[in-house]
């Protein structure tokens, strides 16, 4: 077996693929075959659109538990992964006039994008052999979370970032806000 050449950009030889399925894109048929459609409404503005309405920047339900908490934290990681890719999204629609590298140029200009870029790096890689965007390695600090009511609760990440400590849904929600200031500043909004 051939060994797997590095990765171009972090040097890693590893192979990470997520999947994600939409129950309208399976069919079965009478032969007992399976068949998985394209999405090809995937495309930045639906990235956008499930950018802005995550769940886990806001209240949540239920009662508070160390599973809670962990799994909010993962769905954390998971907005950051998202919005990093909506620069690989942006390069690959025909109709936006930026290509790749200008869109990572905005990115690493940008300090709470360039972090996002960074923490979805460091959840997707665990180690990074390669430049930062942000000039500096954020470190998750700790977890937790904090009552609004008696039926919701807020999640809580700690972040050091440059010998700040920042939280990590505020974070997010940054990071929200600078997309959408690019986004509207290349007449995409």
């Amino acid at each position: 077996m051939t060994p797997r050449p590095p990765c171009p950009e972090c040097g890693d030889t590893n192979i990470n693929i997520a999947l994600a399925m939409e129950p309208a894109t399976l069919g079965f048929s009478t032969k007992l075959g399976l068949s998985v459609g394209v999405d090809h409404e995937r495309d930045w503005k639906r990235r956008w659109q499930e950018i802005e309405a995550a769940t886990i920047l806001g209240q949540q339900p239920g009662g508070i538990s160390t599973e809670a908490i962990h799994t909010a934290r993962a769905e954390l990681e998971a907005f950051c992964v998202a919005c990093f890719h909506l620069r690989d999204h942006l390069a690959n629609d025909p109709s936006v006039p930026l290509n790749l590298e200008q869109i990572g140029a905005a990115i690493n200009a940008t300090p709470t994008l360039a972090l996002v870029a960074d923490l979805a790096n460091v959840g997707k890689h665990a180690v990074l052999h390669y430049t930062l965007h942000s000039g500096h390695e954020p470190t998750i600090v700790s977890e937790r979370a904090t009552t609004v009511d008696g039926s919701c609760w807020l999640l809580k990440v700690e972040i050091d970032h440059a010998g700040k400590t920042l939280d990590g849904v505020t974070v997010a929600n940054d990071a929200i806000a600078a997309w959408r200031a690019l986004l509207t500043a290349w007449g995409l909004l």
